[in-house]
């Protein structure tokens, strides 16, 4: 199938990521590699630590600058591959334009660790932060969550603690379906980045061995709703198989009583936005680092 996208996405037309037990544990070094060869800009400071279970976490933060709001974000990939170089540029991005700590963990991945390892180190980063935030120069009062696809997923866990103090969430291009019925899921097998048969390879590693209400916590669209939600920003594709995704929990939100913005861009695919030069890209970017600015 053919499909119109925008000429500044001419690098990901062709690009199809394989997703699989083999190519996820291959993929680690080199991720971590490129993750490594990515510079900051001379007016970001990076801090690392390492919390609860070993877990790596870092912080990038505006230099000289303190009790700024934070962003908890949490990185796509299916929740099988790392953190790519594009979320450690936009870290910095989201840190610089919106004044901001962003707080970037690397937690635990599929196969080794199914659900609910990613969610348990998801939990622990945001208690850490909640109990270190005088240290790490945080504003507790002013701690937001949000991640890219399969990321996404881990910040709606946040968001339903019972201790969740979360002033908003940043959903981008969410993964929220276990179900995966919609018209765009069946439509979309063959797109380039992201489709539907890695969708469901992504569900089956990230679900291996769990009961049906362990499947029904683990998916948004399926789960209860948090008691509060926090004003949300939901971000789609149009080439994506997870664009219905993200408009049905925006409905879903939104017809509950939330405060919902909707990004809904065209000519894009799966993970677009790391051709941070393009010009829907950068108009994306500025929309999402407003929506912070006003609600943090």
């Amino acid at each position: 199938m053919k499909y119109n996208i925008d000429k500044s996405f001419n690098k990901l037309k062709i690009v199809k990521i394989p997703f699989g037990k083999l190519i996820l544990y291959m993929s680690r070094i080199p991720q971590d590699i490129m993750l490594k060869l990515v510079s900051v800009p001379k007016d970001i400071e990076v801090r690392k630590y390492k919390i609860e279970n070993n877990l790596k976490v870092q912080i990038f933060s505006p230099k000289g600058k303190k009790d700024l709001p934070c962003l908890l974000y949490f990185h796509g990939g299916g929740f099988g591959f790392k953190a790519a170089p594009y979320h450690k540029k936009l870290a910095c991005i989201y840190a610089k334009k919106a004044n901001i700590n962003v707080v970037l963990p690397d937690y635990r991945l599929t196969p080794k660790y199914p659900y609910p390892y990613a969610k348990e180190d998801a939990i622990n980063t945001y208690n850490w932060i909640c109990e270190n935030y005088k240290s790490l120069n945080i504003n507790k009062e002013k701690i937001a969550v949000g991640g890219d696809s399969a990321g996404a997923v881990l910040a709606t866990y946040i968001c339903d603690l019972e201790n969740s103090n979360i002033c908003c969430q940043m959903l981008i291009y969410p993964v929220t379906d276990v179900k995966m019925k919609s018209a765009f899921m069946e439509k979309f097998t063959d797109t380039p980045m992201w489709n539907s048969k890695n969708n469901g390879k992504m569900w089956e590693l990230y679900l291996k061995g769990t009961d049906e209400k362990q499947k029904i916590e683990a998916s948004p669209m399926q789960a209860s709703l948090p008691k509060r939600i926090p004003n949300t920003y939901i971000e789609v594709a149009e080439y994506d198989p997870l664009h219905d995704d993200g408009i049905m929990y925006y409905n879903r939100l939104s017809n509950n009583g939330v405060k919902v913005e909707l990004n809904e861009t065209s000519g894009t695919v799966h993970g677009y936005d790391m051709i941070l030069n393009s010009k829907i890209t950068k108009n994306s970017i500025e929309r999402r680092i407003k929506f912070l600015k006003e609600n943090m």
